[in-house]
């Protein structure tokens, strides 16, 4: 079984490595869509199955990854960072350091990922007025997906990194029932 804390902490080391290398090198907005693009050409079914089974073979996936390189004539940054996972046994945390880098460079950018939980469609709209209260209070712009679930009933939840806000009536009225069931076994 594997240690996901271990490698959590990995992938934050190597995106926060390759995020200011790419600062330094004043070279971040390349190294960021050429990164979006690798991972989205790694989403194909068929090269996704074929890296996902040769990802410990290096006599395979160092071709592979030069094929990709060369077409999407990426810097040499990424190709000498993805050189250095292969190298290391990483390759498998690509997708997972992506993630953190996209994290760090929307963040440098003033933009911070949202997701949006609300009950119904028609609730966008309204959350849509708190998201533009939000960005005020905290001088970035708010890039939000929004996903549905009926479950909730009413309200919303965002979801902001790690910090949530559940504001949902599912939510309200589970605390209520937890109040009530503590009341019920202290008589």
């Amino acid at each position: 079984m594997k240690d996901y804390n271990k490698l959590f902490q990995i992938s934050s080391s190597y995106a926060t490595a390759l995020f200011q290398q790419s600062l330094e090198l004043k070279i971040l907005d390349a190294v960021y869509n050429e990164f979006s693009t690798l991972i989205q050409v790694l989403t194909d079914p068929t090269l996704n199955k074929f890296f996902l089974s040769n990802k410990f073979n290096k006599k395979v996936i160092n071709p592979f990854f030069t094929t990709i390189f060369q077409h999407l004539e990426a810097s040499k940054l990424l190709i000498q960072f993805t050189t250095l996972l292969i190298t290391n046994n990483k390759i498998e945390l690509l997708s997972e350091i992506f993630n953190k880098f996209k994290r760090f460079y929307l963040e440098h950018q003033g933009v911070v990922e949202a997701v949006v939980t609300v009950a119904h469609n028609k609730d966008i709209e309204h959350m849509q007025a708190i998201l533009s209260k939000l960005e005020k209070e905290l001088g970035k712009h708010i890039n939000p997906l929004y996903q549905i679930d009926p479950e909730l009933l009413a309200g919303f939840k965002l979801q902001i990194n790690s910090r949530v806000i559940d504001a949902s009536l599912d939510n309200t009225l589970k605390k209520h029932q937890k109040n009530i069931i503590r009341l019920m076994e202290a008589l």
